[in-house]
């Protein structure tokens, strides 16, 4: 609150008590007897454009739900979503049907959820209301940070007729509040040039080099995973050998992730391209056969074809 963006964040806090108000996300009520009230705290972030510039500000609330005690506040944790193989097969068979996508985000999907549960939370910092001091917020709906999460964020439409997807875009608008992302798009851009990721008969060993940051290649992994699973299989295998050093990572590792970035600038314009052709489900599966020099073990691997490329 001191620093030179200040107006930004209060713009952003604002709007999200905004969006919490307009959802009925809580009441005020006293604290029942023998009940204690969850803390809660704003997280403020900067989004980042890929140049390194500030995309735009992002304030959210968020419930400290790890003060919740298992068996006592909760009994199961799950956060359901979809496998990416599953996005895979209805993209081969929009491709194979010739089908129009279209995306859209639910805006705050967190606050559409009802709560079963009795939860009290304290007033927020900053929104305390005056002459209600002594009162907490009992909770109809989920806020981030819960333990327990079952939500809808991001939608796929599927149609043949461009008409019928906007009458459906219209309908789940009038429903949620939704942000539309526009005609669904898979590509990649930014991500540097050599013709193999690694070479296999590369041994990567945990104690050659100097330390490196931590963070750094944990989120350089991430990136990369994130690349792998939205388009680019290719580097699967490479990916599940680096992603081993994530706890204790050199600058020989470092190196081996600096040159799969490297791959990927260099075969930018690879990716998974579904033709709709063939529309029958193919699926193969082959062994290394003991190539890896640091355990001398043997990777397996498998790969489904739908569509005209791969689904898994």
């Amino acid at each position: 609150m001191t620093s030179r963006d200040v107006h930004f964040w209060k713009e952003e806090i604002q709007d999200e008590i905004d969006s919490i108000m307009h959802n009925n996300t809580w009441v005020l009520s006293d604290l029942p007897l023998g009940c204690k009230a969850l803390g809660c705290k704003w997280i403020l972030k900067r989004k980042m454009k890929m140049d390194g510039t500030i995309d735009k500000y992002k304030a959210r609330l968020v419930i400290q739900g790890f003060r919740q005690k298992e068996c006592i506040d909760f009994f199961d944790t799950y956060a359901p979503i979809a496998r990416i193989s599953t996005i895979r097969l209805l993209l081969a068979l929009a491709a194979i049907h010739n089908l129009v996508i279209h995306q859209m985000d639910v805006k705050i999907a967190f606050l559409n959820c009802y709560l079963d549960e009795e939860i009290y939370m304290k007033q927020p910092e900053g929104f305390v209301m005056p002459g209600n001091e002594h009162k907490v917020c009992k909770l109809k709906k989920l806020l981030f940070g819960f333990v327990i999460c079952l939500y809808v964020d991001d939608m796929l439409i599927f149609g043949t007729d461009l008409k019928e997807v906007d009458k459906t875009k219209k309908f789940l608008s009038s429903t949620f509040e939704m942000k539309d992302l526009g005609e669904t798009e898979f590509n990649f851009e930014n991500c540097s040039p050599v013709s193999t990721p690694i070479d296999p008969s590369l041994k990567l060993l945990r104690n050659k080099g100097s330390p490196v940051s931590q963070f750094e290649y944990s989120r350089a992994i991430g990136c990369l995973m994130y690349v792998m699973i939205s388009n680019r299989p290719d580097i699967a295998y490479f990916m599940g050998r680096l992603s081993r050093y994530t706890n204790n990572p050199s600058s020989h590792h470092w190196q081996a992730v600096s040159k799969v970035f490297k791959y990927l600038k260099g075969t930018v314009n690879y990716g998974l391209t579904y033709s709709g052709y063939p529309s029958i489900l193919e699926g193969y599966s082959d062994v290394s056969w003991i190539n890896n020099l640091e355990d001398h073990s043997s990777t397996s691997g498998w790969v489904f074809l739908f569509g005209g490329s791969a689904i898994s």
